[in-house]
């Protein structure tokens, strides 16, 4: 059995691929791939694979890193931000996911149940 990556740290991809798959970016995230990637066994660059099946539902999480400087101290902080959905391999190779906000609403109106938002 081969296992796939625990975590791809990437970052979002700009307007482009929104407005190629038809998707609003108030209700969507979608996030750049690249064909590489760091493999955090060894440390090499090596081939990302391109099958994401099984990742879907899985979180997607915002880390926000802050170093301070004068105590040379770093903090990341981490946020639910969506939750993943697809991903397309055609003119644009990414990763889709609904923003969280679609979940919360969901919940609220289909189960009845009250969040308090920050």
């Amino acid at each position: 059995m081969e296992t796939g990556a625990s975590v791809y740290i990437t970052t979002a991809s700009n307007e482009k691929p929104y407005e190629h798959y038809k998707m609003s970016n108030e209700d969507f995230i979608i996030l750049d791939m690249k064909g590489k990637g760091t493999d955090i066994k060894n440390g090499n660059r090596t081939k990302v694979n391109t099958h994401f099946y099984g990742i879907s539902g899985c979180g997607l999480w915002l880390l926000e890193y802050f170093e301070n400087l004068k105590d040379k101290t770093v903090d990341i902080d981490y946020r639910l931000i969506g939750i993943m959905t697809e991903f397309k391999k055609g003119k644009y190779f990414c990763l889709i996911g609904n923003k969280i906000h679609l979940i919360i609403k969901a919940l609220e109106i289909i189960e009845g149940l009250k969040f308090n938002r920050k």
